[in-house]
């Protein structure tokens, strides 16, 4: 494990366009501080959350027999997190009834 990664299990929700967490509440403004991120611009309309903070945003591009979840970082997301991102992503599948592949740019 590189130094400095924690070894507890990371908790990563793929929040869709108006979830309320990021577009509502005054008090969740503070996840939204694009100054701190590699953010070029465009639209965030899906968000990811890593332990409730904003990391990525996301978009899915759906097909007959499989999607993909394509995940464009607002920072550097080290392994752990990666493979906590994979979790909400097949979750997504199950829900649409195909198999997900999870495509981190």
């Amino acid at each position: 494990m590189p130094a400095g990664e924690s070894t507890l299990p990371r908790r990563v929700d793929l929040v869709q366009g108006y979830g309320e967490y990021v577009m509502s509440y005054t008090p969740s403004k503070t996840l939204m501080q694009l100054s701190e991120y590699e953010f070029t611009g465009g639209t965030l309309l899906h968000t990811v959350l890593i332990d409730g903070i904003m990391a990525a945003h996301w978009k899915h591009v759906l097909r007959t027999r499989d999607a993909t979840v394509a995940i464009d970082r607002l920072r550097s997301i080290s392994a752990s997190e990666r493979a906590a991102g994979a979790r909400p992503a097949i979750a997504y599948g199950r829900h649409l009834g195909v198999p997900v592949q999870v495509e981190w740019l």
